[in-house]
Formats: C-alpha cells, structure tokens, sequence
C-alpha cells in the first residue's frame, strides 16, 4: 500500500515526498553538537592548559551566553562561532567557511583567545563581571 501511495505521489508531482522522521534524521542535532563541543572544550581545556572544572563551569557560562555553544552561531558579520571572535580576528587567521564549518577549531581559537588576554575563562568573568559583558 505505502508503495502504491509513495508511486502515485511521484506520478502527480514529479518527485518524491520525504516523511517527516526522514526530514528531521538528516538535519544536526543541535543538542548533541553542543554536548560534543562542551565535551571536547572540557579535554581541550585541561590537556593544554591545564584548567580544572571551576574553570570550565566559567567557560560555560561564558559561551552558553554568547552563543549557547552553537557553532553556527554568528551576529552579522562581526562575530562568529560558539565564542563569538570578532570577525576581524577570524579572518587573520583562518578563512570564515573554515572556521565556522569546525566547532573544534572554534573552541581551541576561543580558549587561545582568553588564555592570551584573560589567563583563564574565570579572568574573563573576574574581568568583565557575571552581568554578561563579555
């Protein structure tokens, strides 16, 4: 039956007509990547500078305001990725379709922006305070 249903739709339109499990299986899920960058910001973090969990729970709070940890995250052209670099500071470095087609990319260029002017994701908030100035 669902074949006869699925040839008639091709029949009358010309293409075929995707169920909405279908549709939704090939989009990300959302969820998972930020779960997959957190997780990887948190090895990330302690391997290369040696930052605990007080200073990721600051790094989490931090991004989770600027772009709740979505890599394709940006304000206009000005600021990109789940840290929100400004734009200026992305292209010195990388070119945009680079840097915000890789999340983990995105998170080390992050933390090397902050250990540079910060020391640490709790300078940032030391610095610029918890109302989100960052």
């Amino acid at each position: 039956m669902r074949l006869k249903i699925l040839a008639l739709a091709i029949a009358l339109t010309g293409s075929v007509i995707v169920p909405a499990q279908a549709r939704s299986a090939s989009k990300p899920d959302l969820k998972l990547e930020q779960t997959a960058a957190k997780n990887y910001a948190r090895a990330f973090m302690l391997k290369t500078y040696s930052w605990g969990e007080s200073e990721f729970v600051c790094l989490d709070e931090i991004w989770e305001h600027e772009s709740h940890w979505n890599y394709h995250s940006s304000a206009g052209k000005k600021y990109f990725g789940i840290p929100q670099l400004n734009a200026a500071l992305v292209k010195k470095n990388y070119t945009v379709e680079r840097f915000m087609a890789d999340p983990k990319l995105q998170v080390r260029a992050g933390l090397r922006y902050i250990y540079k002017r910060y020391d640490s994701p709790c300078g940032v908030i030391n610095a610029v305070g918890h109302n989100g100035g960052y």
